[in-house]
């Protein structure tokens, strides 16, 4: 029961710590967060991701099967953003303990997603940390698809020290159906080796090492009337080189994240806190072979990560939480002919979230409610347009929501969230809007089995001008205990 109870407020804290994650993309961080099934656990391999404290993390063996749709829809977007995401998503997963001290785990996803009305922008990530981005005239549809693998190897090679690792790869193309028809392919490969080492009964430290190369390859083809098509090759977000060609468009990314973790477990109170360093670089360029160089960026993250649960008793049937993020960004990107300075910018990023969750003694029922405030301060300079903004985003987030335990094989779950999103007039985003979401859940217990569906529904709604934005998730999952 204590374990099902968690589940309120950690589904919470865990879907706005996404903003945090990727390329560190604007994005509104509201009821059209993307869902995901697993809880965040106050440990080294849920929360930071540490492999070596697999074996740790879950003692069981299990088989799972789990789909995702994910959509949303609407006016409420940026220059190069769709006006509708439909992400779908399958995926088979497993976890064994092949020995007393060695645990695998695995899943295997396939996505099929299609992309509506998607404006100009013919680049996987156009609102990613870096100033380029190809596009071209027209507003069009592309279907996105391919495989991902997620594999994690941990052992405990002594009473106080473990060892891990885990390789990510994955495959995502994509075609544009109307003009000027390219083709995007996409492969991404991330390795983690990690180690933990407990001190004592109360304190754990980790680190982790993890490189990472990532490769676009953007293919322009001739029109059906043999004609070449107009590219427009953006360095920022305002000026652009325009093109006749169909040459293809590569990006390499590189990059390395070392990071470090303490762990600390007491009676009542359980806590993480990781430092980390991030650093990446990369080189656009036309033709494969000859390596025609269009540009190249390199920045640099420093981030901290911190969240802490207080058992308000002995039974630990009613906590608080606490979470704080930072992480500060310096980066900067130069034309590829004389080497001058393009673009360069520094961003400062805050997250500070606080909850509460409670087990009513005398009824089968949990209420939680959890608030997260989000504060991020870009400097950005394009030096190309003679464009320099400073100014502040910022999103606040308050949820509230119960689980009811209906038998011992029925849960049940509830929960609304109310969400305010302003930024300053210069950035030209998505502007102030409000929003509000509801979300359902139902969980079936039968022995070794346990069945989950999942539904949200989401709206935003502009604060100045008549530009919604709609989204629906919904999900179901299937775990087999063996």
């Amino acid at each position: 029961m204590i374990k099902q109870g968690f589940w309120g407020i950690a589904i919470s804290l865990l879907l706005l710590s996404f903003s945090f994650g990727g390329d560190f993309e604007i994005t509104p961080t509201g009821q059209l967060t993307r869902w995901q099934w697993q809880p965040v656990k106050i440990n080294l391999y849920d929360y930071a991701r540490n492999s070596a404290w697999l074996k740790e993390n879950d003692s069981t063996n299990w088989m799972i099967i789990s789909t995702q749709s994910d959509n949303s829809w609407g006016d409420l977007r940026r220059f190069w953003d769709p006006y509708g995401e439909y992400r779908n998503a399958l995926t088979f997963s497993g976890q064994k303990h092949i020995s007393p001290t060695q645990t695998f785990y695995g899943a295997i996803t396939y996505h099929y997603d299609y992309i509506s009305r998607m404006n100009q922008a013919i680049d996987i990530q156009p609102y990613g940390l870096d100033p380029f981005v190809i596009s071209d005239s027209t507003e069009g549809d592309f279907s996105f698809n391919g495989p991902t693998v997620h594999v994690v190897y941990g052992q405990k090679i002594s009473s106080r020290l473990w060892w891990g690792m885990g390789l990510d790869y994955g495959v995502y193309r994509g075609l544009k159906k109307v003009y000027s028809m390219p083709e995007i392919i996409r492969r991404k490969i991330k390795l983690d080796v990690s180690l933990a080492y407990r001190f004592n009964p109360h304190l754990v430290v980790g680190l982790s090492a993890r490189p990472y190369d990532t490769r676009d390859n953007t293919k322009i083809v001739k029109q059906p009337d043999g004609t070449e098509p107009l590219i427009l090759r953006y360095r920022g977000e305002q000026m652009f080189t325009a093109v006749v060609s169909k040459s293809d468009r590569f990006a390499i990314y590189n990059g390395m994240e070392w990071q470090s973790q303490i762990m600390l477990e007491f009676a009542r109170l359980n806590g993480i806190l990781t430092l980390g360093y991030y650093y990446r670089w990369m080189e656009v360029y036309d033709n494969e072979h000859l390596r025609l160089h269009d540009g190249y960026y390199q920045g640099q993250h420093y981030y901290v990560n911190t969240l802490w649960r207080y058992a308000l008793n002995a039974q630990k049937s009613s906590f608080v939480t606490f979470g704080y993020r930072f992480r500060y960004i310096g980066d900067w990107a130069e034309e590829p002919v004389k080497k001058w300075a393009i673009y360069r910018s520094f961003q400062r990023r805050h997250q500070i979230s606080l909850g509460l969750f409670k087990k009513l003694s005398t009824l089968p029922f949990a209420v939680y409610t959890n608030s997260v405030f989000d504060y991020w301060l870009p400097d950005r300079r394009d030096y190309l347009a003679h464009l320099y903004r400073n100014a502040s985003i910022h999103n606040w987030q308050v949820t509230l929501g119960s689980r009811w335990q209906v038998n011992a094989f029925l849960t049940l779950q509830a929960g609304v969230d109310f969400n305010q999103y302003r930024e300053s007039a210069i950035w030209h985003y998505f502007g102030d809007f409000n929003s509000w979401g509801g979300e359902c859940e139902a969980s079936y217990r039968y022995g070794a089995k346990l069945f989950q569906i999942y539904l949200r529904y989401g709206k935003e709604k502009s604060s100045v001008f008549d530009f919604t934005r709609s989204g629906m998730v919904f999900g179901a999952r299937l775990k087999q205990v063996l």
